[in-house]
């Protein structure tokens, strides 16, 4: 993340969306902080940064389970899309 004032405020904003979000569909937050840390491969750190942690999905995205599972037919579509317009509905 860039750290300048407009990606700040981004993250902020989305960490304050997420904390609202209580939905079966969506994937949880469970905490953020801003005194995360990285310590790269060639031993430099970095501090003070921005995160958030999320709920694990032990299932993975819908997209590798299309690409692993091909085609699935038009009762596994209507499941998924069943699922994704009534988490959209939620947020809206």
């Amino acid at each position: 993340m860039r750290r300048d004032g407009d990606s700040i405020l981004a993250v902020h904003n989305e960490i304050t969306i997420l904390k609202n979000l209580n939905h079966g569909g969506l994937v949880a937050l469970l905490g953020y902080g801003d005194s995360g840390e990285v310590l790269k491969p060639s031993g430099r750190r970095i501090k003070n940064l921005v995160y958030i942690m999320m709920e694990f999905v032990p299932a993975g995205l819908l997209f590798d389970l299309c690409q692993t599972m091909g085609a699935m037919g038009e009762n596994a579509g209507r499941f998924f899309i069943s699922q994704l317009l009534d988490s959209i509905d939620y947020m809206h």
